[in-house]
């Protein structure tokens, strides 16, 4: 799926906070915007068609992201928030695992701290 759509390259990393929270954040480039657009579309279908009664569809109008955020702990005992963005020919695909209520304003934050560091670094990327 990747390979149709252009990907170039990618870097992930995760990190754990001092309150038992985890963040992580994926960064995918592709040769187009095009081949951006569509994994945004398929990660954003696939996280809508996932959503289950407890869990619901989340917007982050600051940097164009969509998500959902799951208040049921999963198999690990973590609540989860996932967003994703797409600028230029890069998805930004940030998680936020929590084991207490999900904290969807700190998964906006990381999602348009990275968006907006990432626009800073690649001037003229749209």
């Amino acid at each position: 799926m990747y390979a149709a759509r252009g990907y170039v390259s990618g870097a992930y990393e995760g990190w754990f906070l001092a309150d038992g929270s985890e963040q992580s954040v994926a960064i995918i480039q592709f040769a187009s915007p095009a081949g951006a657009v569509s994994q945004f579309d398929e990660l954003t279908t696939t996280l809508k068609d996932h959503t289950t009664t407890s869990s619901q569809v989340v917007s982050d109008p600051a940097d164009g992201g969509l998500g959902t955020i799951n208040p049921t702990p999963d198999s690990l005992g973590n609540t989860v928030v996932e967003l994703v963005t797409h600028l230029g020919d890069y998805v930004i695909d940030a998680h936020e695992y929590v084991p207490i209520t999900p904290r969807l304003t700190a998964a906006k934050a990381l999602l348009l701290e990275q968006y907006q560091s990432f626009k800073n670094s690649h001037p003229g990327i749209a």
